[in-house]
């Protein structure tokens, strides 16, 4: 499966609520994702690793707007 950005082809992604919206999405009242993530690679995590797939979550405007528009994340906190 090709994602919006290469990076996420590195990990095997399943989301339980909450997907990045396809194409024909609607807007969501609730910006919450329940993601299960790991390496697609299956390596060993080291800190690194493990900052990247803490960091895998996509903007939440995705998800209240049902589309895919430009946006950053500000902060992270793990």
């Amino acid at each position: 499966m090709a994602h919006v950005v290469a990076w996420a082809d590195l990990y095997d992604m399943r989301f339980v609520e909450g997907p990045l919206p396809g194409v024909d999405a609607q807007p969501s009242p609730s910006s919450t994702t329940t993601l299960w993530v790991r390496d697609k690679a299956q390596r060993p995590i080291d800190y690194p690793a493990l900052a990247a797939l803490c960091d895998a979550f996509y903007p939440r405007v995705f998800l209240r707007r049902g589309q895919i528009i430009p946006a950053g994340t500000i902060s992270l906190t793990t």
